[in-house]
């Protein structure tokens, strides 16, 4: 996993001392969410604001100065923003992101606040509505969104130059409609989505899903399609495929 690689390079650790207390804790807390197999480590392209969250949550308070625990997440961003600037040798990684914020203050550091249960949908639901969508475009943008968790928005503005199929990564840049609060991402990509992708073609540039518009001038001209241009199609696929109502 990126975790020893990089502390066997000489990633940045606070102290030496702390190297077995921060990092271990870190890897244990990786592999117990490894149901049934401790011994597999989580891809470094797992890394998310979530998962630091999960860790922050899992470190017990009861002996356990507050300040300790800050440093223990602490540690995990600095050491995942390490593995982010090297992509030649953590290829997929994504961009990183700070639980403990600026200000340092460790009682600051709450578990999050647990999220309220609701009908969600299977894998098995968002494959049997893909299935009944008639548009061939349609299709592959739930695809993209199926396995990378992209908004409608993100997919209908996505551009061949941001897939790197060779690296089997996807850059959302910073700004692009539907970046959430204007930051930008890198995504990891599937083998089967890159398979997929490689089919499509035509990858020389500009749209992936262009859509043809009328200029003052009568010309047709390529332009992005709007997220909500998804919403029917997918509504409908939806009731096609006898989803229940309540998880869409």
């Amino acid at each position: 996993c990126y975790v020893r690689a990089a502390v066997d390079a000489g990633a940045p650790i606070s102290t030496q001392r702390f190297r077995s207390s921060m990092m271990g804790g870190f890897l244990n807390f990786l592999r117990a969410r490894e149901e049934g197999d401790p011994g597999v480590d989580i891809p470094a392209t797992e890394l998310s604001l979530t998962l630091l969250e999960r860790y922050a949550s899992s470190l017990p308070c009861a002996g356990r100065k507050a300040q300790t625990r800050y440093r223990k997440v602490m540690e995990a961003e600095r050491m995942w923003a390490w593995a982010f600037d090297r992509p030649e040798r953590f290829p997929g990684v994504p961009m990183p992101r700070r639980y403990t914020g600026a200000s340092g203050a460790a009682d600051k550091l709450r578990p999050p606040v647990p999220v309220v249960a609701i009908a969600a949908p299977s894998w098995a639901d968002v494959d049997a509505m893909t299935a009944h969508l008639n548009v061939e475009w349609h299709r592959r943008a739930a695809l993209l969104m199926r396995f990378t968790g992209m908004r409608a928005s993100q997919v209908c503005g996505m551009r061949w130059e941001d897939a790197d199929l060779d690296r089997a990564v996807l850059r959302v840049p910073a700004g692009r409609r539907g970046a959430k609060r204007g930051r930008g991402r890198v995504i990891p990509l599937h083998k089967d989505v890159v398979a997929a992708m490689v089919g499509w073609g035509p990858s020389g540039g500009g749209l992936v899903f262009p859509r043809r518009y009328k200029g003052e001038d009568g010309q047709s001209r390529p332009g992005p399609y709007r997220g909500d241009s998804l919403v029917a199609p997918f509504r409908r696929a939806w009731q096609s495929a006898n989803i229940d109502a309540e998880k869409w």
